[in-house]
């Protein structure tokens, strides 16, 4: 058909030419000759070199897809070893109700955890004796990282507030393990440099960045508040000390004791509540231990529990998506009342 046509039918032979020499032939010097048999063999043999390259090239595609997901396999498997493991050093140091200050020096931020892991470290973090925050406030000391942080947020955090530490995961858990402080310098959380690219886009977009220095501004006077009414309401820390000859089992040798309560550590929203009862569920939050939100958020913050009256709305449905614990006020009265 090509040569009724008026086409020129040439050989492979032409194209390896050109790229070779970088430069245009003649394609009169490559035309195929029809009758020629050596022209078929060769047409064949480069169709069976081709076929074999494709062949190659899709087997090891296939292997490249088995290694990444055994390597992803074995990473969760790692990680499911890792969250059993410090959910049973929680139930371990839970046991006993009462805890012995090791960290009561730092105020902690956790940044970058699922729903499931903030619950065990808000508590963990609450049994080293440390200040736990799940939203950002100017009195924190310490960030932990978890498995899925944001590296410009991070960024941010380090230009706005020089002396923050970023620390892995692993130090709080490894410090509760053997019962004593632990170096940090080792556990320390390296931020992802920003790229030649981020950073043009971030001069192009300067106005968002400002706008975001305000909203962190916001959130940090509204946290401010809220701490200074929780330390001016009426809950009570019970404390108690202990005798000088404590156990080998005490954190350190503080023998300051605090008690722990139900929702220490957790951030909770709510939903489908209005007037008395919507002011009831902040009141009983923050009494509980809890820290309260109006935004439900799934990262920076964490929102551990949702407060609904009722299974509707759109916060509903994304706390029953993202896997966040769902209750009602009558959940928290009984809490109260058990407390």
């Amino acid at each position: 058909v090509a040569c009724e046509w008026g086409l020129y039918v040439i050989t492979p032979a032409w194209i390896e030419a050109c790229g070779q020499q970088s430069r245009w032939f003649d394609e009169r010097d490559y035309l195929l000759d029809r009758n020629s048999t050596q022209a078929e063999e060769e047409l064949d043999k480069r169709s069976q070199e081709l076929a074999l390259s494709e062949k190659h090239a899709k087997d090891m595609g296939k292997r490249r897809q088995q290694e990444e997901k055994e390597r992803l396999e074995k990473i969760e498997l790692e990680r499911k070893k890792r969250n059993q493991n410090e959910k049973t050093l929680l139930e371990e140091l839970r046991a006993g109700k009462q805890i012995v200050d090791l960290y009561d020096d730092l105020q902690m931020f956790l940044h970058g955890f699922d729903v499931s892991r903030m619950r065990t470290f808000t508590q963990l973090g609450f049994l080293s004796g440390s200040t736990v925050y799940c939203q950002w406030c100017p009195e924190v000391t310490h960030v932990l990282v978890g498995d899925t942080p944001s590296a410009t947020y991070l960024r941010r955090l380090k230009q706005e507030t020089p002396g923050i530490v970023f620390l892995k995961s692993s130090w709080l858990v490894s410090s509760l393990e053997e019962r004593k402080r632990l170096n940090i310098e080792k556990f320390i959380y390296e931020t992802p440099q920003t790229s030649p690219i981020v950073t043009h886009k971030k001069k192009l977009n300067r106005s968002d960045t400002l706008r975001s220095k305000n909203t962190l501004t916001r959130q940090n006077s509204s946290n401010k508040r809220r701490q200074s009414e929780r330390e001016n309401s009426s809950l009570d820390i019970n404390v108690s000390h202990s005798n000088s000859s404590a156990s080998s089992s005490s954190f350190s040798s503080s023998n300051k004791r605090r008690k722990l309560l139900p929702l220490q550590g957790y951030l909770v929203c709510v939903t489908n509540y209005v007037g008395k009862e919507r002011v009831e569920v902040e009141y009983l939050a923050t009494k509980l231990g809890a820290q309260y939100t109006e935004k439900l958020t799934r990262r920076n913050p964490t929102v551990t529990h949702l407060i609904s009256a009722r299974d509707e709305g759109e916060k509903w449905k994304h706390a029953r998506e993202w896997e966040i614990v769902i209750k009602d006020l009558n959940w928290l009265r009984q809490l109260e009342r058990e407390t």
